[in-house]
């Protein structure tokens, strides 16, 4: 009953985040996923979707942001945007995405998902098209986390979260969070890592981790 099948011939490439995949069978094309009572329009061959990512994207469950707002700098088709609007009450969420292609599926899941209420996408680089807004949660999706920290911190509230994710190599969480504390000084923050978790491996000896950080202003 399998309509295409699709061949994964390399990683994630470039700013736009794009599959390496090959079709090897059917017509491929816009397909429906359904995870976490959610439903994610997509096209496998054009945007990102990464199956083991699964746990992080029903863990926002667990987030309670009633009377929030939330900034997500690499929303993608609504990975965590979509879950968080659902399931967190926040007030808002501010979604952003580089990708044209990736976006127009990001407008069809808010759409599909009845969450047009909760979600403002926008079209482009994040660092540019991100309101002139102070944000309670600031989302980065995205393995260059450390180049974005800046832009993150200026739409951060005093007390606020950055979820960061980034790849680390084995026993090199304590050297990656000293470099981090170092990274915010700079800034004029302090940050506390609340949480971390492994979410899978990403190549020999490195692993693909997710932080939520509390900041504060030195």
């Amino acid at each position: 009953g399998v309509r295409s099948v699709y061949e994964i011939s390399g990683r994630i490439r470039g700013e736009f985040r794009e599959p390496e995949v090959n079709l090897i069978h059917g017509p491929g094309g816009r397909i429906i996923h359904l995870e976490n009572g959610l439903r994610y329009a997509m096209d496998p061959a054009r945007v990102m979707f990464s199956p083991g990512n699964v746990h992080v994207r029903t863990s926002v469950r667990n987030m309670d942001l009633r009377g929030k707002r939330v900034i997500d700098m690499f929303s993608g088709i609504g990975y965590f945007s979509l879950g968080i609007a659902k399931y967190s009450s926040p007030d808002e969420v501010h979604s952003c995405e580089i990708n044209p292609t990736s976006f127009r599926f990001l407008k069809e899941n808010i759409e599909i998902n009845k969450l047009r209420h909760v979600i403002t996408p926008y079209l482009g680089d994040s660092r540019l098209v991100a309101p002139n807004i102070k944000a309670d949660v600031v989302i980065m999706g995205n393995f260059k986390s450390f180049e974005y920290l800046p832009h993150a911190l200026i739409r951060i509230v005093e007390g606020g979260t950055l979820v960061m994710h980034d790849v680390i190599p084995t026993d090199g969480i304590d050297e990656y969070k000293y470099r981090l504390y170092r990274r915010l000084r700079q800034y004029g923050w302090k940050g506390t890592i609340k949480e971390r978790k492994t979410v899978k491996s990403y190549g020999p000896h490195m692993w693909h981790i997710v932080l939520r950080v509390a900041v504060t202003k030195v």
